[in-house]
């Protein structure tokens, strides 16, 4: 199975789209996490949120979540990925 059939990322037309070390390298530079990098820690943001949902930096963490779940909606959409495949994929991060 090629790398490409399996990324989870749908940032498809990215140059680095399904090399795993050119996009860590190019986010890392950039001081942002990647695709898989976020779904990663997404749990504990979640966790983190919920362990104080009244408290500022929730509410800056959730903001942040909610933005970055977004633009990856969206970029889902553009691309006619679908959300049971994304699943799938995301389960072999």
């Amino acid at each position: 199975m090629d790398i490409k059939e399996i990324c989870p990322c749908p940032k498809i037309a990215c140059a680095n789209h399904a090399d795993c070390e050119k996009c860590t390298s190019s986010h890392l530079k950039k001081g942002s996490l990647n695709f898989c990098g976020f779904h990663t820690i997404l749990p504990t943001l979640q966790e983190a949120i919920a362990a104080s949902p009244e408290s500022a930096t929730a509410k800056k963490l959730s903001a942040l979540v909610e933005g970055q779940l977004q633009t990856y909606e969206k970029l889902m959409t553009n691309n006619n990925l679908s959300k049971e495949n994304q699943k799938v994929l995301l389960q072999k991060i």
